[in-house]
């Protein structure tokens, strides 16, 4: 009898497996392969680092209601908005975060911009009616004092303001008190203030509160109004300008 063995009668036999038939879907290569081609269909594309910052500017930018030093973070959270936007679109794809991009622009522009028109009207109607407004550094402490006939006398420039209603900005100085003040040293800026030092004569202004007007202390920057006068005689020592104020309070805008 033959050793070669009979398949049912009627049912084909097996077809043998060949090497190189393709696998099926459901093996551990197939699914690599799905998985690889899945991630390339998503695949990252990085955010340039000026995206994020420029968006992080435009939030800042919020600050110009408080200082004018905030429409200088809007403006370069605009520019740098623009930058990264157009950096993207010319990437071809490779590059993502327009959206982010354009945050930035949006929120540094607006904010700055109403911002700015704020401090403008705030500088315009600050002003007292009749005043003359003065800029302490520039206007005063540049200045300084010049020699005349041998003796120390007002800068030509500042003599025009002696006798007049003037609106002036500054610091107070040592103020013992904190409310009720009946007179205080104004000084041009905050460092000698802050940081210790004795002020030069044409740093400082002796401010008295007329007509039995008083005033509280300010940490910040402060406006005063009223009426220029100067000492009978300019020493190198002590304050030289007096200013009878009918008006002191916190300042509106910082210029």
């Amino acid at each position: 009898m033959s050793n070669v063995s009979v398949s049912n009668w009627g049912e084909p036999a097996p077809k043998p497996i060949s090497a190189t038939s393709t696998p099926s879907t459901s093996s551990p290569s197939a699914m690599r392969t799905d998985s690889s081609r899945q991630f390339n269909e998503f695949d990252y594309r990085p955010v340039p680092v000026l995206a994020p910052t420029a968006a992080a500017l435009g939030v800042g930018a919020a600050t110009t209601f408080m200082s004018i030093f905030g429409v200088v973070i809007g403006f370069l959270a605009v520019v740098l908005g623009l930058i990264s936007f157009f950096k993207i679109r010319a990437s071809r794809g490779e590059l993502s975060g327009k959206g982010v991009a354009l945050t930035g622009v949006v929120l540094g522009l607006t904010l700055s911009t109403i911002g700015s028109v704020l401090h403008a009207y705030e500088y315009v109607h600050e002003l007292p009616e009749g005043h003359i407004r003065v800029h302490f550094p520039t206007d005063i402490s540049r200045k300084q004092f010049v020699a005349k006939q041998g003796m120390m006398a007002l800068h030509p420039d500042v003599e025009p303001f002696v006798g007049q209603k003037i609106f002036i900005k500054g610091w107070m100085w040592q103020t013992q008190q904190l409310d009720q003040l009946k007179t205080f040293v104004l000084l041009k800026d905050n460092g000698e203030c802050c940081f210790g030092g004795t002020p030069k004569p044409w740093d400082m202004m002796m401010v008295v509160m007329a007509d039995n007007k008083t005033t509280r202390s300010y940490s910040g920057m402060v406006s005063v109004a009223g009426t220029l006068r100067i000492a009978d005689q300019l020493t190198p020592e002590g304050p030289v300008y007096f200013l009878d104020a009918t008006e002191c309070g916190p300042a509106r805008t910082s210029f």
